[in-house]
């Protein structure tokens, strides 16, 4: 029965027993046999000789409890019966497949009026060859011929021939001393049974041959021959029972009965050293044949091992696919097989950690860092590197409006190349423009670096293009300011021009202003090189940054936003300047626009940096394109429309025409100097005119009198100017 159980790759199987020596005693050598292997026992039940069919039931009950499907029998054939009966009654058949002992064997009353519950049983039945001369004996004998005082040939005979002896002299009838008779079969009691006449005849279709006969036979020999070898031992060819002979020990007897060698009815009969003889069986199956009734069909051997064909089994329902008997399925794949404590047959299938993988059967190890588990949970694979692509709408749209702001600032500084020669060009002063239209170029250009894929350099030119394009157009913004404010600033008091104001000395301005974020951004290099950072928030998830925290790309724009405030400062003071001397209200605005954004931006930088570093890039991104965006349009496109859309208002025109701030800043610093004597008026002040509006240029020059750039103009005042005041008279002044 182990053999079979290993056979079918059974680990969890439950058992019945017959109360008393064969069943106990056989479930109890099953179990020791168990302890070595990987089979567990889920129940063991046992049948009491006066259990009730309720008992039975419950013991039915407690087997479908378990998840063992395999039951293995070891109870004698009436309380086999008893327990397919239970199991039919419990609409349970097919819930168990059974493995029944040689008392089972190949017994049809074991499994009469329940075949369905027994199908596809396993039984054992002891190998051996019948016994043609036992059988023509039993097939000769009859009731009335054999007067015998025992009536298991009158029950036989009733049982066989489903009838019954009403007149039989030696019938003996049951009563409650008959405790040994074995309960009929067929019910006797009934008035429809016929009589039995004594002319019936038993046949081979009727004859069933007892599978022990053969060993109940050799069992005899077997004293015969331990007798007979006793006789010549102890007698000396004495014929007959010799005086030695006639009060034998049993334990000499038993001796000479284990040393006993013969071929007998059941084969080879010899004995093991603890007084067993090798088992020899032959195994059935109960299954439905191919006419569909059920028979027991043989289906292998077993002697020292087990032979078993597997073509002949059939398991009802299930087909050829042997049944499973286990405690529990095998896991799927990535999942983990976690013992039960106490049980070494049940187990629990767990999943392992999202980040681990499965080791072996019973254990589940993490991923190291940057890998993660494949879809089978056999192995650690790579995480590929997330970062902002091009094709996401986070990058669309900010590379969308650098695009635009690139194409803008390239035209307008084609517009500027072209026609830097006009007055409103040659006025707002050339040279800073151009390094502003650099600055600004750069920024709109830094987006790009910004969202590209990062990599050692393209995270260090991100550095470089992060403050210093800013820086530049800052420092030229910066420098254009301080310039205007220290020029009417100095007229108040001196009519000496103020030192460091030619376009030379303001673009060596501005290069060392740009020279300390470009020192700053070097030594930000040596000592932090560019690399690129592979940071994993998540389990499944690595995201590819420049090595490089918020608060040191905060850092980095300290120095710019240092020149925002100042050039605010100026755009604020130079406010009421006159406005065709200076570009006072575009730049206030420009600053006022740019401390808004950036003031807004670190919050929103640092407040998105553990969202998602998309929307944190973007924003970045969007940030300088608004800077720059809106410096370019406050600075550049009224010079642009003038240029392009009303040209009229971009020619020299006849006379000096001065407004009345103009007049009323130059009127003023001349009255002082008249008072100190510091100067005298010579000649008359030409005829002031109206005052113009025209935001282009800084000043109405006449043809003989233009001048090259705002910088010529600036240094006319201190003897045109002050001619002119000469020629006035006190009324005008």
């Amino acid at each position: 029965m182990m053999a079979v159980v290993k056979a079918f790759d059974w680990s969890y199987v439950a058992t019945v027993a017959s109360e008393g020596n064969y069943g106990e005693k056989g479930i109890e050598a099953f179990k020791n046999l168990t302890r070595d292997t990987d089979i567990c026992i889920a129940t063991s039940e046992v049948i009491d000789r006066d259990a009730k069919d309720s008992d039975v039931e419950q013991v039915v009950q407690y087997l479908n409890e378990t998840k063992a499907r395999g039951v293995l029998v070891f109870a004698s054939e009436r309380d086999t019966k008893r327990l397919l009966s239970a199991v039919q009654r419990l609409n349970l058949v097919g819930r168990f497949h059974w493995i029944g002992s040689d008392d089972w064997g190949n017994k049809y009353t074991a499994v009469e009026n329940h075949p369905e519950a027994a199908e596809g049983a396993i039984t054992l039945s002891h190998s051996a060859e019948q016994d043609k001369g036992f059988k023509d004996y039993f097939l000769s004998l009859n009731p009335y011929e054999q007067i015998t005082e025992t009536s298991w040939l009158l029950e036989y005979w009733e049982t066989t021939h489903n009838c019954r002896f009403i007149d039989h002299p030696h019938r003996v009838r049951r009563d409650t001393n008959a405790s040994e008779i074995r309960t009929p079969t067929v019910s006797l009691a009934t008035t429809e049974a016929r009589v039995c006449e004594g002319t019936e005849r038993l046949t081979a279709e009727t004859f069933q041959h007892e599978g022990k006969v053969p060993f109940v036979i050799d069992a005899v020999y077997a004293f015969a021959h331990a007798l007979d070898s006793l006789h010549t031992d102890l007698c000396n060819g004495t014929k007959g029972l010799c005086p030695e002979m006639q009060d034998i020990d049993g334990a000499v007897l038993l001796e000479y009965v284990n040393k006993t060698t013969f071929d007998g009815k059941s084969g080879r009969v010899r004995f093991n050293q603890f007084g067993d003889r090798p088992g020899s069986y032959q195994l059935y199956q109960y299954r439905r044949t191919n006419d569909g009734s059920f028979a027991y069909v043989p289906v292998g051997t077993w002697t020292d091992e087990l032979v078993l064909n597997g073509s002949l089994l059939h398991w009802g329902q299930f087909g050829e696919h042997i049944p499973e008997s286990v405690c529990a399925d095998p896991c799927e794949p990535g999942l983990m097989t976690q013992k039960v404590t106490g049980d070494k047959c049940c187990w629990v299938c767990v999943r392992c950690e999202q980040n681990q993988i499965l080791e072996d059967e019973f254990t589940c190890t993490n991923c190291s860092e940057y890998t993660k588990p494949s879809t089978d949970k056999s192995a650690c694979v790579k995480i590929e590197g997330e970062y902002l692509r091009w094709n996401e709408a986070f990058a669309i749209v900010p590379a969308v409006l650098s695009f635009f702001g690139i194409c803008s600032t390239l035209f307008t500084i084609l517009v500027f190349l072209k026609y830097q020669d006009t007055p409103v060009i040659r006025a707002s002063g050339r040279e800073l423009c151009y390094v502003l239209l650099a600055g600004i170029l750069l920024t709109f250009v830094s987006p790009v670096i910004i969202l590209a894929p990062p990599s050692e350099i393209v995270c260090g030119i991100r550095r470089v293009l992060l403050g210093v394009p800013l820086v530049v157009s800052y420092s030229a913004l910066f420098t254009k300011t301080n310039r205007v404010y220290r020029i009417f600033n100095s007229g108040k008091r001196s009519v000496k021009r103020p030192q460091y104001t030619s376009p030379t000395s303001q673009i060596v301005i501005c290069s060392l202003l740009v020279s300390v974020q470009i020192i700053g951004t070097a030594v930000w290099l040596i000592l932090k090189p560019p690399g690129v950072n592979r940071n994993q928030p998540e389990w499944n998830r690595v995201i590819l940054d420049c090595t490089v925290s918020d608060l040191a790309e905060v850092t980095s724009l300290v120095y710019a936003m240092f020149l925002v405030l100042l050039c605010t400062i100026y755009a604020f003071k130079t406010r009421k300047m006159p406005e065709n001397f200076n570009e006072a209200k575009f730049i206030a605005f420009t600053m006022y626009t740019t401390c808004i954004v950036w003031t807004a931006f670190i919050p929103i930088v640092v407040g998105t940096s553990s969202t998602d570093f998309k929307i944190q890039q973007c924003l970045l991104s969007l940030s300088v394109v608004v800077s720059a965006s809106v410096t370019l349009c406050c600075i550049f496109v009224p010079k642009l429309y003038i240029v392009l859309l009303a040209p009229h208002k971009n020619r020299k025109k006849p006379g000096v025409t001065l407004n009345s701030r103009i007049q009323r800043s130059v009127g003023d610093s001349m009255d002082s100097r008249v008072n100190n004597g510091d100067a005298k008026p010579s000649r008359p002040m030409p005829s002031i005119g109206p005052m113009s509006y025209t935001a282009s240029s800084e000043v109405d020059l006449k043809e003989e009198d233009s001048c090259d750039s705002d910088d010529d103009f600036i240094r006319r005042p201190t003897h045109d100017i002050l001619q002119a005041l000469n020629s006035m008279d006190s009324t005008r002044v």
